[in-house]
């Protein structure tokens, strides 16, 4: 299963992954471990705990740098957004959300790690994000129904190994 994601083919083909479990079992060390893989292959990789760009991306909009910062992150191969929905989102979050999914979608390939599992309670958060045109829904939608699906269980990644983890394939 590890071989298969750290062939990277997901990157050729610009599909996405989402990581979910709880806290400690090893997302944050999976994504890290294939945007590593990545680097090593001449992949531009950008790591980002995902609180801490969107309050990066406010400032951004602050001092007149936003629409760079997003370049960069557009045009980044592949993007690790770790830890994302543990912290509530305002509108310019929200806002910067919408504007990295509809930047890159179709474009590049996105890890997204998170302790909020794929069924009700995340949907229940990607509705809060009240977007406002059904453009950006529909790419929040492609984004949640990820290529890969990686729900790692707990106790799963003990001294660097994986142990206990389940890996789901969606078909387009």
């Amino acid at each position: 299963m590890f071989d298969r994601l750290s062939s990277l083919q997901f990157i050729k083909q610009q599909e996405n992954i989402i990581i979910t479990g709880a806290s400690g079992v090893g997302k944050s060390f999976l994504a890290q471990a294939l945007g590593r893989k990545a680097c090593q292959l001449g992949y531009s990789t950008a790591y980002h705990v995902t609180a801490r760009l969107f309050n990066k991306m406010k400032l951004a909009k602050l001092d007149g740098t936003y629409i760079r910062e997003l370049k960069k992150i557009t045009n980044t191969t592949l993007l690790l957004l770790d830890d994302f929905g543990l912290q509530s989102m305002d509108n310019t979050a929200r806002e910067v959300l919408m504007d990295i999914i509809d930047e890159r979608h179709g474009k590049n390939s996105c890890i997204i790690s998170s302790q909020i599992p794929v069924c009700p309670p995340f949907f229940s958060f990607i509705k809060s994000l009240k977007t406002h045109t059904q453009q950006c829904l529909q790419r929040i939608i492609d984004l949640i129904f990820a290529p890969f699906y990686f729900k790692t269980a707990q106790e799963t990644v003990q001294k660097g190994f994986l142990r206990n983890a389940e890996l789901h394939r969606e078909d387009k």
